[in-house]
């Protein structure tokens, strides 16, 4: 996590909240993100996103959150009832070694297939991370809804 020194990134109100979206990574260094920076989306990027998105129309995607709270479900229902077949339960008996494994497994994964633009394998791929992080924050007894808590913390 990193101080973000940028006051204009919301407005003037982020003037020293600690986050990570807002540093970019330059090889080996970390840099601030200027309003100004190439990475953000030139405006006909941004209307051909919308548009394929149904919010120019007013409309909100919709998202279903609650298949984060099913999978969490079974991770808390694998943690109190051991089965020896379940992947779930084999991660969390090995927790200190194999989830941080995994993760950054797949988050490399995830890095090659963003690298290589197919978008079928960043789904997959994040899918597999997002799993593997569930099973974390379940091993942890830290809830979705406490990430998705922070998260709109952010925002505001």
């Amino acid at each position: 996590m990193y101080q973000l020194n940028n006051s204009a990134a919301f407005g003037g109100r982020a003037i020293g909240v600690y986050s990570c979206f807002f540093k970019e990574i330059k090889c080996d260094k970390i840099e601030e993100i200027k309003i100004e920076s190439p990475i953000y989306l030139r405006k006909e990027q941004v209307e051909k996103i919308k548009s394929s998105q149904g919010e120019s129309k007013g409309e909100q995607l919709e998202v279903d959150s609650g298949i984060f709270d099913d999978i969490y479900k079974v991770i808390q229902d694998r943690k109190l009832n051991y089965k020896s077949n379940s992947y779930v339960c084999k991660l969390l008996a090995n927790s200190e070694n194999m989830l941080p494994k995994k993760i950054g497994e797949e988050a490399a994964e995830v890095i090659i297939a963003l690298k290589d633009k197919d978008k079928n394998a960043i789904i997959y791929e994040v899918a597999d991370l997002w799993f593997h992080t569930l099973v974390a924050l379940g091993n942890c007894n830290i809830t979705p809804q406490e990430i998705f808590k922070e998260l709109k913390k952010r925002r505001k």
